[in-house]
């Protein structure tokens, strides 16, 4: 295998160092960016590098070069690549990776990253058509470090606090109190919970609510079936919905009309029938 020339892998050496220093301006710059917008970071990258012939002499033109990155130091799958023609002034210069194919966070999800190069693709005569070797691999910048708190997630996966419309999708758990400003939609379904006007119900008669620990109605009343058993200021009904005694009866069983109820005056407890009071009990 034909190895790539020293003028080309000296440059390279070089470029690497040059490489580092515009990864690590990029990477602060993309670690103290504000997260306003995932958009706003640039999608290009510094890079600068020298160029000689197989005598070391600093070469000067322009030439076409091949950037590449892949995800292994050999083979592997190639992320992203773009071919730029580059002006070289005394063997140095510099191009701006991302001008032709923008580099997005896409390119940089994988954990690993190598750039490859080749220069005029085999047509100089101080070049052959074999990428310079080996490939340099992009490496983290320190305070690129705070971007793994992320898991590689960008701008739109995260539920933002200023007044942008979003979609959240997938199964979300909240611990500690939510509180919402505004108006909240609940989505209809099949089975569940939906909304009906003010009142969040059950859609399905077959379903149940369970409750592990204790029940708190905020509010000076609650039903269960209507009238089947009610609680209206104090006082209980069973068959009805507006109980008009402490405990109040409505068709108990075996009638198939009246009430009975029981109240309490006082110290006396009265049991009526339709209203009227049958027995007093005094202490």
């Amino acid at each position: 295998m034909r190895r790539a020339p020293r003028a080309a892998a000296t440059s390279r050496r070089l470029g690497r160092g040059l490489l580092a220093a515009a990864l690590l301006a990029w990477a602060l710059a993309l670690a103290g960016a504000r997260p306003a917008r995932a958009e706003e970071v640039p999608t290009r990258m510094n890079f600068q590098g020298r160029l000689t012939d197989n005598s070391y002499n600093p070469l000067s033109g322009s030439h076409s070069l091949l950037f590449k990155i892949f995800d292994a130091p050999s083979a592997g799958n190639l992320l992203w690549s773009e071919t730029q023609a580059v002006a070289v002034s005394n063997g140095v210069f510099a191009a701006q990776l991302g001008a032709v194919a923008p580099l997005t966070s896409v390119v940089f999800s994988s954990t690993t990253a190598y750039l490859e190069i080749t220069v005029d693709g085999g047509t100089s005569s101080n070049f052959n058509s074999t990428p310079l070797s080996p490939r340099s691999q992009l490496v983290t910048a320190p305070y690129a470090f705070n971007a793994e708190r992320l898991h590689g997630l960008n701008y739109h996966d995260f539920v933002t606090t200023d007044t942008t419309n979003q979609s959240i999708a997938g199964t979300k758990t909240f611990t500690g109190t939510v509180n919402f400003t505004g108006t909240v939609n609940l989505p209809s379904m099949d089975t569940g919970w939906i909304l009906t006007g003010s009142v969040v119900e059950l859609s399905s008669g077959a379903d149940n609510v369970v409750v592990q620990s204790t029940l708190t109605v905020q509010g000076s009343a609650f039903s269960v079936g209507g009238s089947t058993f009610s609680v209206l200021s104090g006082r209980v009904g069973i068959g009805t919905s507006a109980p008009q005694s402490a405990l109040e009866i409505t068709n108990p069983a075996g009638a198939s009309s009246g009430n009975m109820g029981i109240d309490v005056v006082g110290n006396v407890t009265e049991i009526k029938a339709n209203g009227v009071v049958l027995v007093r009990i005094k202490p």
